[in-house]
């Protein structure tokens, strides 16, 4: 995964350690993923400011690790992890976000997109351009696209009421309004 650039790699998920015996729950940003666990490299990364980060740049202390097994639970999967065999190990991992690389990864149908693609796309309500979407960021309930606008910085959820198109041939996002959410502290 060394050199890999930001349309190389996908973000998973967030890992926490699990029991006592190494394992990792990976708290997924998708939990419908056809993703195959099981004998893939992961990627774990220090996350930035609670969003994806910069999945292009390459970090020091950047993890790659070989999943042994692999089983789901609720909104989660339960890893266990080349090298990391007791609980103090999978605690090194606590907080870090997990990327793949692009390649492993099912093939898309014609109207899905990967969250994390959808940065650089303008954004636009009633026909108005209201900003770029410069990064995305998971939390437990809802991924939201980052959005600078002349009104401040949003975070709009990546759902309805507010996302209702995504034209990907013209890098558009058609959102419907942003009147029932607040600007960000950045």
């Amino acid at each position: 995964m060394n050199g890999a650039n930001s349309h190389e790699l996908v973000a998973m998920g967030v890992a926490q350690p699990h029991g006592i015996r190494g394992e990792v729950k990976v708290v997924l940003y998708n939990e419908d993923s056809e993703f195959r666990w099981p004998g893939a490299t992961l990627l774990f990364r220090v996350r930035e400011n609670n969003s994806q980060g910069s999945p292009g740049r390459e970090a020091a202390d950047d993890i790659p690790l070989k999943v042994l097994r692999a089983r789901s639970s609720t909104q989660v999967m339960l890893l266990t992890l080349e090298g990391v065999a007791d609980r103090n190990a999978a605690e090194k991992l606590a907080g870090r976000e997990i990327f793949v690389p692009r390649s492993a990864l099912p093939e898309l149908e014609d109207d899905e997109v990967y969250v994390g693609d959808l940065v650089g796309f303008e954004v636009h309500a009633s026909g108005q351009k209201l900003g770029v979407v410069t990064d995305v960021r998971h939390y437990p309930t809802a991924s939201c696209l980052v959005v600078p606008t002349l009104d401040g910085v949003f975070e709009v959820p990546v759902s309805e009421p507010y996302v209702v198109e995504v034209a990907m041939s013209d890098r558009v996002i058609h959102v419907a309004h942003l009147e029932d959410l607040e600007p960000v502290k950045e």
